[in-house]
């Protein structure tokens, strides 16, 4: 049995909103959003509030696990990124959010929510998908939804005997590595050698493949599962578990000297919204999964 959402206010005064002066200088994994609400109850308007999820909250069957809230340590401002556009944000207030995921009996799951208070026009930047540590200023910032025209072919698979890391794994104590035997963008064909560790391996065979072009990366779909790829090597897989497979490029912004993609990313009973990063040591992967249960 699943209920509703059961929201405890640790008060909205309990954090003071963010000073505009504070400013992370590096990139960091960007945090997932749980939703856009409006507290016409608290405000007397409708300010939207920009809900952020951050990390596994103590429960009345699991008191020890996650942070306390006086471990809790916020960003104090965030770069919220939409389908259009960023805005920076100021956090007004934390909440501890629950909810029955199987029965009563079983107990809560909890988590720490930040609302953000944008300091803009939330609308301009069309639908929020993910917020970004620190006051960060992103330039060239481009929706991808259509396929460009006109690339340099950097977006391309090609077959190899050597194989490789993928850039981020949804599990961290899982290290395969990745070969591709057979690709052919015209059939469609994807044969690909996953080699374990133990030096077992696995031989997966996709057709009826379909692929794109989003700038550098290049974007593929066939039997469940989802691929991104530069270069002539995968970087991202995502298969079909407890979710569906998925990894879409959203946008793309430059930051610090290097272009980083937005990317919706299919993982184990949760989308990610996170970095796929061209940077001057090579392809980086910026994700931050949440640490809460999902399911029953």
């Amino acid at each position: 049995m699943t209920a509703p959402w059961r929201t405890v206010c640790l008060g909205l005064s309990l954090l003071a909103p963010a000073s505009v002066g504070a400013q992370t200088p590096h990139l960091l994994a960007p945090y997932q959003i749980e939703s856009v609400e409006t507290r016409f109850e608290i405000y007397g308007d409708d300010l939207p509030m920009v809900v952020v999820a951050f990390t596994r909250a103590p429960d009345s069957a699991h008191p020890e696990a996650g942070l306390s809230a006086s471990e809790l340590e916020p960003p104090e401002i965030v770069t919220i990124v939409g389908e259009a556009g960023w805005i920076h944000a100021g956090l007004t207030g934390i909440e501890k959010r629950c909810e029955f995921l199987c029965s009563l009996e079983n107990g809560e799951e909890c988590h720490w929510t930040g609302l953000y208070s944008p300091l803009g026009p939330l609308a301009e930047i069309g639908t929020p998908v993910a917020a970004l540590p620190g006051r960060l200023d992103l330039t060239e910032f481009v929706g991808l939804e259509a396929i460009p025209e006109g690339m340099d072919g950097v977006a391309h698979l090609q077959a190899s005997d050597e194989a490789s890391p993928l850039l981020w794994e949804r599990t961290p104590d899982w290290s395969p590595t990745y070969r591709v035997d057979t690709w052919t963008a015209e059939g469609g064909i994807l044969d690909l050698t996953i080699i374990q560790p133990t030096g077992d391996s696995t031989r997966v065979q996709g057709g009826g493949c379909e692929s794109a072009s989003r700038e550098w990366l290049l974007a593929i779909e066939c039997n469940g599962m989802s691929f991104l790829a530069s270069g002539g090597k995968l970087l991202l897989l995502s298969w079909a578990d407890y979710n569906s497979a998925k990894a879409d490029v959203i946008a793309r912004f430059d930051y610090a000297g290097s272009r980083h993609y937005v990317v919706r990313l299919g993982s184990k009973a949760q989308d990610l919204v996170g970095l796929v990063s061209g940077e001057p040591a090579g392809w980086r992967a910026r994700f931050r999964q949440r640490d809460w249960a999902l399911l029953c």
